[in-house]
């Protein structure tokens, strides 16, 4: 098995035709309602409650924010086009993992841990939480998600973002370590401003790999800022 969107668009059209309602309706009837998801729904380009719902973003340049380029949401149907809210999320997983929402059957293949990639979900050994983790991340354009499941520790985390960044899936992880007690990457404000031959180590302009969200963004770092925010007292792959 394999990761493939295009599937979940089949499985929408399948849906529709053995309903013989729009998926949007079919997903509202058979499984939003009953779940008692109240805030979630799908966008098929004909949202009345638009008004509340996020604008998404994407990065301008190292610094900037512009909106997003808007898509017709109605041909990712099945693919990311259901919007929710943390809360919901959560519920659904609470409902997932509890057996609430599927027979034993459909359980059982989704949860199924013999293959990293599943209906729905990545699953792996994690040894940083010491046990299973079910997660799944994913970008579509304005937004970014990520989702995390232990089971053993009962912890669910959730990180819904309306910038078209993959910051979620950090954010998410640390916060899991972070709720129980495990070990994270803290962020360190240093009490003394750093030395003026300090400064001359980190000024300069430093350039981002191609897997920064900005893709091989510049940042310029003058002796002022280095001065007010501190520097780590090195430079790497900077140019000059």
């Amino acid at each position: 098995m394999r990761e493939e969107h295009s599937a979940y668009n089949l499985v929408a059209l399948i849906l529709e035709k053995k309903t013989g309602l729009p998926f949007a309706t079919a997903m509202d009837r058979l499984f939003f309602q009953p779940a008692n998801l109240t805030a979630s729904g799908v966008d098929d380009d004909s949202v009345t409650q638009a008004g509340g719902m996020a604008k998404g973003y994407e990065p301008e340049g190292t610094y900037g924010l512009k909106p997003a380029r808007a898509i017709h949401w109605s041909a990712k149907t099945g693919n990311a086009s259901v919007y929710t809210t943390a809360g919901d999320e959560a519920r659904f997983v609470d409902a997932l993992f509890s057996g609430h929402i599927l027979s034993s059957a459909s359980r059982r293949a989704v949860l199924d841990r013999s293959m990293r990639v599943g209906y729905g979900w990545f699953k792996s050994e994690n040894k940083r939480f010491g046990e299973t983790a079910y997660y799944m991340n994913g970008r579509a354009p304005g937004f970014a998600s990520f989702v995390i499941h232990l089971p053993q520790a009962q912890t669910t985390v959730v990180v819904l973002s309306n910038i078209y960044s993959s910051a979620t899936t950090t954010i998410g992880y640390d916060i899991a370590a972070l709720s129980l007690g495990l070990s994270y990457r803290r962020f360190h404000v240093r009490v003394h401003p750093p030395s003026a031959a300090e400064l001359k180590t980190c000024t300069g302009t430093f350039q981002f790999g191609p897997d920064f969200y900005q893709a091989n963004a510049k940042l310029a770092l003058t002796a002022s800022v280095a001065r007010n925010y501190g520097c780590a007292g090195r430079r790497a792959n900077s140019q000059r």
